[in-house]
C-alpha cells in the first residue's frame, strides 16, 4: 500500500498522526475510533501507537458494512 501524501510504500504505521492522516479525520477522532470503535492499534510505553495497514484495511472494510 502507498502513502497516501507521499506515495512510498508502506507496511505499517508506527504515529497517530500517521493513523489519523491515513483515515483522513483528526488525531483526536483516530484516538476515540481506537477506543471506542475498535480500531486495532497496538500503544507502546509513552502514547505511541502503531498499527498493520492490512488489519487497518479490514478494519475500514467491516465499518462500511
Amino acid at each position: 500500500m502507498k502513502c497516501p501524501s507521499c506515495g512510498a510504500e508502506l507496511h505499517m504505521l508506527t504515529r497517530w498522526k500517521e493513523i489519523a492522516s491515513y483515515l483522513g479525520v483528526s488525531l483526536r477522532t483516530a484516538k476515540k475510533y481506537a477506543a471506542k470503535s475498535g480500531l486495532p492499534v497496538s500503544r507502546l510505553p509513552g502514547g505511541t501507537a502503531t498499527i498493520r495497514l492490512d488489519k487497518l484495511e479490514a478494519w475500514i472494510e467491516q465499518r462500511k458494512k
